[in-house]
């Protein structure tokens, strides 16, 4: 007689809304660099996935968009997590807060108050057709970060490397 079922890791449930810059961690856990399963066990099963042998895309949050999705692509035979695209403006990184709701300027300038020699800019705040943006790395080149908005969808934050 089956009494209850025990399921490893957290359901699915909302998307994760605390990033810290100086560590990478998501709601307090580890992203990058980790496994598929990693990840889901850590935040949970996502509403969506796009599964692939070389790339696989978890997604978070409302359906027809998208608050966090995860990107994983194949490094030393495994998939692993190597960018994290954060839309929920209801994001509040550890240092800056609301990270989503600042303008390109004050997100510029609290990253460069808050994280002083930490984060590097990597040429300018660039428009194109339909966005803007700005990229930063860590000094050591080991994580990247682009600042941005799209005219559609609003303002975006990127979280790459590990």
């Amino acid at each position: 007689m089956l009494t209850g079922l025990v399921l490893a890791g957290p359901a699915t449930s909302a998307p994760p809304t605390h990033l810290d810059l100086a560590t990478g961690r998501v709601d307090g856990r580890l992203v990058l660099g980790r496994s598929v399963a990693g990840v889901t066990a850590s935040l949970g099963l996502p509403p969506r996935r796009s599964p692939g042998r070389a790339r696989y895309t978890l997604e978070y949050g409302p359906p027809g968009d998208f608050s966090l999705r995860v990107h994983f692509r194949r490094s030393g035979g495994r998939l692993r997590a190597w960018s994290i695209v954060f839309r929920d403006t209801a994001l509040r990184e550890a240092a800056l807060g609301r990270v989503l709701d600042l303008s390109a300027r004050a997100f510029t300038a609290s990253l460069a108050d808050r994280y002083a020699g930490e984060f590097v800019p990597r040429g300018t705040y660039r428009c194109f057709v339909n966005s803007c943006s700005q990229s930063f790395a860590t000094a050591d080149g080991r994580r990247h970060l682009t600042f941005g908005r799209e005219s559609r969808r609003g303002p975006f934050l990127v979280l790459y490397g590990g």
